[in-house]
Protein backbone atom coordinates (compact mmCIF):
# COMPACT_ATOMS: atom_id res chain seq x y z
CA UNK A 1 0.00 0.00 0.00
CA UNK A 2 1.68 3.38 -0.92
CA UNK A 3 2.65 5.65 1.62
CA UNK A 4 2.91 2.98 4.34
CA UNK A 5 5.64 1.07 5.67
CA UNK A 6 5.70 -2.35 4.72
CA UNK A 7 5.60 -3.36 8.11
CA UNK A 8 1.59 -3.62 7.96
CA UNK A 9 2.04 -5.61 5.10
CA UNK A 10 3.97 -8.13 6.94
CA UNK A 11 1.51 -7.93 10.27
CA UNK A 12 -1.55 -8.83 7.93
CA UNK A 13 0.13 -11.35 6.37
CA UNK A 14 1.65 -13.31 9.77
CA UNK A 15 -2.12 -12.03 11.66
CA UNK A 16 -3.88 -13.94 8.46
CA UNK A 17 -1.47 -16.74 9.19
CA UNK A 18 -2.33 -17.05 13.07
CA UNK A 19 -5.99 -16.72 12.39
CA UNK A 20 -6.31 -19.38 9.29
CA UNK A 21 -3.30 -21.97 10.94
CA UNK A 22 -3.38 -21.08 14.61
CA UNK A 23 -6.79 -20.50 15.39
CA UNK A 24 -8.41 -22.28 12.62
CA UNK A 25 -7.17 -24.62 11.10
CA UNK A 26 -5.19 -26.34 13.78
CA UNK A 27 -8.31 -26.80 16.52
CA UNK A 28 -10.33 -27.56 13.73
CA UNK A 29 -7.86 -30.91 13.36
CA UNK A 30 -8.64 -31.53 17.01
CA UNK A 31 -11.73 -33.17 15.98
CA UNK A 32 -9.96 -35.44 12.99
CA UNK A 33 -8.44 -38.85 13.83
CA UNK A 34 -4.51 -38.63 13.92
CA UNK A 35 -2.31 -41.03 12.47
CA UNK A 36 0.65 -41.19 10.02
CA UNK A 37 0.75 -38.69 8.09
CA UNK A 38 -2.27 -36.49 9.30
CA UNK A 39 -0.45 -36.36 12.52
CA UNK A 40 2.71 -35.12 10.99
CA UNK A 41 0.59 -32.12 9.31
CA UNK A 42 -0.93 -31.50 12.16
CA UNK A 43 2.53 -30.92 13.96
CA UNK A 44 3.85 -29.29 11.66
CA UNK A 45 0.49 -26.64 11.11
CA UNK A 46 1.19 -26.22 15.29
CA UNK A 47 4.56 -25.09 14.60
CA UNK A 48 3.64 -22.69 11.98
CA UNK A 49 0.69 -21.25 13.73
CA UNK A 50 3.12 -20.62 16.89
CA UNK A 51 5.43 -18.66 14.91
CA UNK A 52 3.18 -17.06 13.04
CA UNK A 53 1.29 -15.59 16.26
CA UNK A 54 4.57 -14.99 17.98
CA UNK A 55 5.40 -12.92 14.90
CA UNK A 56 2.03 -11.19 15.43
CA UNK A 57 2.28 -10.06 18.26
CA UNK A 58 5.50 -8.41 18.10
CA UNK A 59 4.70 -6.54 14.66
CA UNK A 60 1.30 -5.49 16.30
CA UNK A 61 2.99 -3.91 19.14
CA UNK A 62 5.62 -2.41 16.45
CA UNK A 63 2.56 -1.23 14.14
CA UNK A 64 0.46 0.53 17.40
CA UNK A 65 3.65 2.55 18.23
CA UNK A 66 3.95 3.46 14.43
CA UNK A 67 0.67 4.63 14.35
CA UNK A 68 0.96 6.97 17.36
CA UNK A 69 4.60 8.04 15.86
CA UNK A 70 2.04 9.21 13.17
CA UNK A 71 -0.74 10.52 14.71
CA UNK A 72 1.69 12.83 16.97
CA UNK A 73 3.49 14.14 13.80
CA UNK A 74 0.22 15.04 12.85
CA UNK A 75 -0.37 17.47 15.90
CA UNK A 76 -2.59 15.10 17.66
CA UNK A 77 -2.36 14.52 21.45
CA UNK A 78 -4.62 12.30 23.09
CA UNK A 79 -4.37 8.96 20.91
CA UNK A 80 -0.89 9.16 20.50
CA UNK A 81 -0.81 8.78 24.58
CA UNK A 82 -3.31 6.53 24.88
CA UNK A 83 -2.03 4.11 22.25
CA UNK A 84 1.54 4.29 24.09
CA UNK A 85 0.05 3.68 27.36
CA UNK A 86 -1.92 0.33 25.89
CA UNK A 87 1.65 -0.86 24.51
CA UNK A 88 3.72 -0.37 28.09
CA UNK A 89 0.56 -1.94 29.76
CA UNK A 90 0.53 -4.99 27.32
CA UNK A 91 4.22 -4.97 27.49
CA UNK A 92 4.24 -5.21 31.53
CA UNK A 93 2.03 -8.18 31.29
CA UNK A 94 4.49 -10.19 29.81
CA UNK A 95 6.17 -9.75 33.12
CA UNK A 96 3.70 -9.37 35.33
CA UNK A 97 -0.18 -10.77 36.15
CA UNK A 98 -2.41 -7.56 35.90
CA UNK A 99 -5.08 -6.76 38.90
CA UNK A 100 -8.33 -6.49 38.81
CA UNK A 101 -8.58 -3.16 39.20
CA UNK A 102 -5.55 -2.71 36.34
CA UNK A 103 -7.56 -4.71 33.80
CA UNK A 104 -10.60 -2.76 34.62
CA UNK A 105 -8.57 0.29 33.95
CA UNK A 106 -6.91 -1.25 30.80
CA UNK A 107 -10.49 -1.57 29.20
CA UNK A 108 -11.46 1.91 30.10
CA UNK A 109 -8.61 3.07 28.48
CA UNK A 110 -9.05 1.53 25.40
CA UNK A 111 -12.70 2.64 25.55
CA UNK A 112 -11.48 6.28 25.60
CA UNK A 113 -8.82 5.38 22.65
CA UNK A 114 -11.63 3.94 20.44
CA UNK A 115 -14.23 6.95 21.27
CA UNK A 116 -11.03 9.24 20.32
CA UNK A 117 -10.20 7.34 17.15
CA UNK A 118 -13.76 7.86 15.93
CA UNK A 119 -14.21 11.47 16.72
CA UNK A 120 -10.96 12.50 15.01
CA UNK A 121 -11.61 10.28 12.03
CA UNK A 122 -15.10 11.20 11.47
CA UNK A 123 -14.65 15.27 11.75
CA UNK A 124 -12.47 13.95 7.87
CA UNK A 125 -14.87 14.01 4.75
CA UNK A 126 -15.88 10.60 4.02
CA UNK A 127 -18.61 9.33 2.25
CA UNK A 128 -21.93 7.97 3.62
CA UNK A 129 -20.57 4.44 2.91
CA UNK A 130 -16.93 4.86 4.26
CA UNK A 131 -18.62 6.33 7.50
CA UNK A 132 -21.01 3.47 7.56
CA UNK A 133 -17.60 1.07 7.23
CA UNK A 134 -15.94 2.98 9.76
CA UNK A 135 -18.74 3.23 12.35
CA UNK A 136 -19.64 -0.30 12.35
CA UNK A 137 -16.66 -2.24 13.07
CA UNK A 138 -15.50 0.89 15.46
CA UNK A 139 -18.93 -0.19 17.60
CA UNK A 140 -18.25 -3.35 17.08
CA UNK A 141 -15.21 -3.37 19.29
CA UNK A 142 -16.46 -1.10 21.68
CA UNK A 143 -19.37 -3.65 22.48
CA UNK A 144 -16.70 -5.88 22.71
CA UNK A 145 -14.99 -3.98 25.00
CA UNK A 146 -18.04 -2.46 26.88
CA UNK A 147 -18.68 -6.34 27.19
CA UNK A 148 -15.15 -6.96 28.54
CA UNK A 149 -15.37 -4.42 31.27
CA UNK A 150 -18.66 -5.53 31.92
CA UNK A 151 -17.03 -8.89 33.17
CA UNK A 152 -14.11 -7.36 34.83
CA UNK A 153 -16.06 -4.70 36.91
CA UNK A 154 -17.66 -7.00 39.94
CA UNK A 155 -14.52 -8.57 40.06
CA UNK A 156 -12.78 -5.16 40.47
CA UNK A 157 -15.23 -4.54 43.33
CA UNK A 158 -14.97 -7.65 44.83
CA UNK A 159 -18.33 -8.70 44.01
CA UNK A 160 -19.67 -12.24 42.71
CA UNK A 161 -21.21 -12.94 39.43
CA UNK A 162 -21.30 -11.15 35.97
CA UNK A 163 -22.97 -8.14 35.12
CA UNK A 164 -26.34 -8.67 33.54
CA UNK A 165 -24.90 -5.85 30.54
CA UNK A 166 -22.79 -8.04 29.88
CA UNK A 167 -24.65 -10.49 27.19
CA UNK A 168 -26.68 -7.53 25.90
CA UNK A 169 -23.01 -5.73 24.68
CA UNK A 170 -21.91 -9.33 23.42
CA UNK A 171 -25.28 -9.91 21.47
CA UNK A 172 -24.99 -5.86 20.03
CA UNK A 173 -21.76 -6.35 19.13
CA UNK A 174 -21.89 -9.69 17.29
CA UNK A 175 -24.69 -7.93 15.37
CA UNK A 176 -22.31 -5.04 14.15
CA UNK A 177 -19.82 -7.50 13.26
CA UNK A 178 -22.42 -8.83 10.70
CA UNK A 179 -23.38 -5.49 9.41
CA UNK A 180 -20.21 -4.51 9.01
CA UNK A 181 -18.65 -7.29 6.23
CA UNK A 182 -21.95 -5.66 4.60
CA UNK A 183 -21.21 -2.30 4.74
CA UNK A 184 -17.46 -3.12 3.64
CA UNK A 185 -18.96 -4.83 0.33
CA UNK A 186 -20.88 -2.10 -0.44
CA UNK A 187 -18.26 0.34 0.22
CA UNK A 188 -14.88 -1.28 -1.84
CA UNK A 189 -16.65 -4.10 -3.67
CA UNK A 190 -19.66 -2.77 -5.76
CA UNK A 191 -17.64 0.38 -6.60
CA UNK A 192 -15.51 -1.12 -9.52
CA UNK A 193 -16.18 -3.50 -12.49
CA UNK A 194 -14.20 -6.49 -11.65
CA UNK A 195 -16.96 -9.26 -11.43
CA UNK A 196 -14.56 -11.95 -10.61
CA UNK A 197 -13.95 -10.93 -7.12
CA UNK A 198 -17.67 -11.40 -6.15
CA UNK A 199 -17.20 -15.02 -7.47
CA UNK A 200 -13.74 -15.65 -5.48
CA UNK A 201 -14.82 -14.09 -2.73
CA UNK A 202 -18.43 -16.48 -2.67
CA UNK A 203 -16.00 -19.37 -1.80
CA UNK A 204 -15.74 -18.86 1.80
CA UNK A 205 -19.64 -18.34 1.93
CA UNK A 206 -20.16 -20.87 0.86
CA UNK A 207 -17.79 -23.40 2.45
CA UNK A 208 -19.65 -21.92 5.67
CA UNK A 209 -23.42 -22.68 4.61
CA UNK A 210 -21.96 -26.09 4.07
CA UNK A 211 -20.45 -27.01 6.48
CA UNK A 212 -23.23 -25.46 8.81
CA UNK A 213 -25.75 -27.49 7.14
CA UNK A 214 -23.75 -30.49 7.73
CA UNK A 215 -22.84 -30.30 11.80
CA UNK A 216 -24.72 -26.65 12.98
CA UNK A 217 -22.72 -27.91 16.39
CA UNK A 218 -19.32 -28.05 15.42
CA UNK A 219 -19.21 -24.44 13.42
CA UNK A 220 -20.46 -22.90 16.27
CA UNK A 221 -17.63 -23.71 18.21
CA UNK A 222 -14.90 -23.13 15.37
CA UNK A 223 -16.86 -19.94 14.91
CA UNK A 224 -16.32 -18.63 18.43
CA UNK A 225 -12.88 -20.45 18.51
CA UNK A 226 -11.80 -18.72 15.10
CA UNK A 227 -13.03 -15.06 15.60
CA UNK A 228 -15.65 -14.94 18.38
CA UNK A 229 -18.72 -15.14 17.52
CA UNK A 230 -21.87 -17.44 18.83
CA UNK A 231 -23.88 -17.38 15.23
CA UNK A 232 -27.11 -16.51 17.45
CA UNK A 233 -28.37 -14.64 14.26
CA UNK A 234 -30.06 -16.71 11.42
CA UNK A 235 -26.78 -18.24 9.47
CA UNK A 236 -27.56 -16.95 5.48
CA UNK A 237 -26.87 -13.49 7.54
CA UNK A 238 -23.25 -14.41 8.58
CA UNK A 239 -22.75 -16.17 5.44
CA UNK A 240 -23.65 -12.90 3.11
CA UNK A 241 -21.31 -10.87 5.99
CA UNK A 242 -18.74 -12.94 4.57
CA UNK A 243 -19.31 -12.83 1.10
CA UNK A 244 -19.52 -9.23 1.40
CA UNK A 245 -16.31 -8.64 3.23
CA UNK A 246 -14.12 -11.52 1.59
CA UNK A 247 -15.34 -9.18 -1.89
CA UNK A 248 -14.21 -6.07 -0.21
CA UNK A 249 -11.31 -7.60 0.57
CA UNK A 250 -10.14 -8.63 -2.55
CA UNK A 251 -11.25 -5.20 -4.31
CA UNK A 252 -9.43 -3.14 -1.33
CA UNK A 253 -5.93 -5.76 -2.15
CA UNK A 254 -6.30 -5.24 -5.83
CA UNK A 255 -6.88 -1.13 -5.77
CA UNK A 256 -3.56 -0.61 -3.08
CA UNK A 257 -6.10 0.90 -1.22
CA UNK A 258 -5.70 0.76 2.56
CA UNK A 259 -9.09 -1.14 3.69
CA UNK A 260 -7.41 -3.98 1.78
CA UNK A 261 -5.19 -3.99 5.04
CA UNK A 262 -7.70 -2.84 7.18
CA UNK A 263 -10.43 -5.80 6.25
CA UNK A 264 -7.71 -8.77 6.98
CA UNK A 265 -6.52 -7.50 10.10
CA UNK A 266 -10.18 -7.12 12.03
CA UNK A 267 -10.97 -10.50 10.26
CA UNK A 268 -7.81 -12.15 12.28
CA UNK A 269 -8.75 -9.51 15.54
CA UNK A 270 -11.55 -11.58 15.83
CA UNK A 271 -14.61 -10.15 17.87
CA UNK A 272 -14.23 -9.32 21.62
CA UNK A 273 -10.29 -10.49 22.02
CA UNK A 274 -9.52 -12.24 24.53
CA UNK A 275 -5.59 -10.79 23.77
CA UNK A 276 -4.41 -7.58 23.69
CA UNK A 277 -2.20 -8.27 20.69
CA UNK A 278 -5.64 -9.01 18.52
CA UNK A 279 -6.71 -6.05 20.29
CA UNK A 280 -3.86 -4.04 18.55
CA UNK A 281 -4.91 -5.69 15.37
CA UNK A 282 -8.25 -3.80 15.66
CA UNK A 283 -6.79 -0.80 16.20
CA UNK A 284 -4.30 -0.67 13.76
CA UNK A 285 -6.86 -1.60 11.46
CA UNK A 286 -9.54 0.60 12.39
CA UNK A 287 -6.83 3.77 11.72
CA UNK A 288 -6.37 2.51 8.25
CA UNK A 289 -10.41 2.74 7.32
CA UNK A 290 -10.06 6.52 8.92
CA UNK A 291 -7.96 7.08 5.85
CA UNK A 292 -9.50 9.33 3.29
CA UNK A 293 -10.18 8.46 -0.35
CA UNK A 294 -6.70 9.19 -1.70
CA UNK A 295 -5.39 6.51 -2.83
CA UNK A 296 -8.13 3.97 -3.92
CA UNK A 297 -8.77 7.22 -6.55
CA UNK A 298 -5.57 7.50 -7.54
CA UNK A 299 -5.36 3.89 -8.49
CA UNK A 300 -8.94 4.14 -10.57
CA UNK A 301 -7.75 7.24 -12.57
CA UNK A 302 -7.84 7.14 -15.92
CA UNK A 303 -10.20 3.84 -15.91
CA UNK A 304 -13.50 4.76 -18.06
CA UNK A 305 -15.93 6.98 -15.81
CA UNK A 306 -13.25 7.33 -13.17
CA UNK A 307 -12.68 10.83 -12.11
CA UNK A 308 -10.79 13.39 -13.72
CA UNK A 309 -8.56 14.57 -10.17
CA UNK A 310 -8.07 12.62 -7.36
CA UNK A 311 -7.36 13.74 -3.66
CA UNK A 312 -3.80 13.59 -2.76
CA UNK A 313 -2.32 10.17 -1.38
CA UNK A 314 -1.90 10.29 2.35
CA UNK A 315 1.72 8.87 3.72
CA UNK A 316 2.88 8.48 6.82
CA UNK A 317 3.62 12.49 7.58
CA UNK A 318 -0.01 13.42 6.63
CA UNK A 319 -2.71 13.88 9.24
CA UNK A 320 -4.47 11.09 9.83
CA UNK A 321 -7.44 9.72 11.68
CA UNK A 322 -6.81 7.46 13.22
CA UNK A 323 -12.79 -11.01 24.23
CA UNK A 324 -13.02 -10.83 26.93
CA UNK A 325 -10.95 -9.17 29.27
CA UNK A 326 -6.99 -10.09 29.19
CA UNK A 327 -4.41 -8.23 29.32
CA UNK A 328 -1.83 -10.50 27.97
CA UNK A 329 0.52 -10.19 25.07
CA UNK A 330 0.74 -13.36 22.84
Amino acid sequence: MGGYPPLLRWLATAAAADWLIGRTLTRAAIFMPKAGPVLFTYQTLSVVGQVAMTTTGLLAHAGLLWVAWTLHRGSQRLLPVVIALLTLLNIAGLFTAPSAELGLAYHLLVLTGLLALAVHALKRSLGWSHSLAFVLPTGALIAGELYSAAAALPVALGRSGPSGMGLLFFNLGELLVVGSGLAFGGWLALRGPVRWTWLIAALPALAFALVFSVQPALTGVMAIWSVGLTLYLPWPLYALSLWACAAAALAGLRRRHPAGLAIPLLMAGGYAPQLSTHLALGLIALWLLSQGEGQLLTQEQGQPGAACSAAPTLGPGARPAARRSSTSVS
